[in-house]
């Protein structure tokens, strides 16, 4: 039985969002204050994200605007990490 798009979602960013970390810890940021609030904005939409999943269909409009919004906080992030 295949999952639902939303919970491959969820997967996916929960793989992007430990590469991130991994990253982040091997590095020393040029800003780390910012790339903290980057990170706590990502959890804080991986959490919303995980509730709304389990919430059903009525959430899910918001759960894809929230992902849309995760990826672009994703980018911002390893083009910080990504700066020499």
């Amino acid at each position: 039985m295949q999952k639902p798009p939303s919970r491959r979602a969820l997967q996916l960013l929960n793989g992007a969002v430990a590469s991130l970390e991994e990253m982040a810890s091997s590095k020393e940021p040029l800003d780390p204050r910012k790339l903290g609030r980057l990170f706590g904005d990502l959890h804080s939409l991986q959490q919303s994200m995980q509730k709304m999943e389990r919430a059903g269909a009525k959430s899910r409009d918001r759960f894809w605007k929230m992902q849309r919004r995760a990826v672009v906080v994703i980018v911002k992030i390893a083009k910080h990490l990504s700066r020499p």
